[in-house]
């Protein structure tokens, strides 16, 4: 996702500062904004120079491993910021499901686990739209399945609006 910082492109940018925005867990704590794998030591660094309690990975659908090594990386880097105490946000899209699970992530209180499901023009959709959340098979590894209206998902006290991602700073 294109993002402007201060009139430059996200494409440049390692880390980035700002409050979290999002409807989550960590909304309102300041936050390190991580859009590539780096050292361990070196994101704890920084986070604990800015005051961070929080550190975001993926933000701007950056998270992209490719490989196995890539995937191990990113499991040894989440164990040292939950470690250092760290809650830490792992943003990743519906292929890296698996993944996220296999790394026994979501059993992890200090993981805030955000699933991205890119929808263009959603409100064109109407209020009879519905998402619905099902499973691989029928019965495979969810008990049922889960229907939201386009009413539900499009509350206001879930929206962000992009203006409010403005405040970031690159580190």
């Amino acid at each position: 996702m294109k993002r402007k910082f201060e009139n430059r492109d996200n494409k440049d940018i390692v880390y980035y500062v700002g409050v979290n925005v999002e409807k989550t867990l960590a909304y309102g704590q300041t936050t390190l904004f991580l859009q590539e794998m780096r050292p361990a030591k070196l994101v704890i660094d920084i986070a604990r120079d800015r005051e961070c309690t929080h550190i975001y990975i993926g933000a701007n659908g950056t998270f992209k491993p490719k490989d196995n090594s890539e995937w191990s990386e990113y499991d040894a880097l989440v164990d040292s910021l939950t470690d250092a105490g760290f809650l830490v946000t792992m943003e990743h899209n519906l292929t890296q499901s698996a993944w996220f699970l296999e790394s026994c992530f979501a059993d992890n209180n200090m993981v805030i686990p955000v699933i991205t499901v890119e929808i263009p023009y959603i409100s064109q959709y109407g209020n009879n739209s519905c998402i619905k959340i099902t499973d691989k098979s029928f019965g495979e590894t969810n008990p049922g399945v889960w229907v939201h209206s386009y009413n539900d998902i499009t509350k206001t006290d879930a929206f962000t609006h992009w203006s409010q991602y403005n405040e970031d700073k690159p580190v």
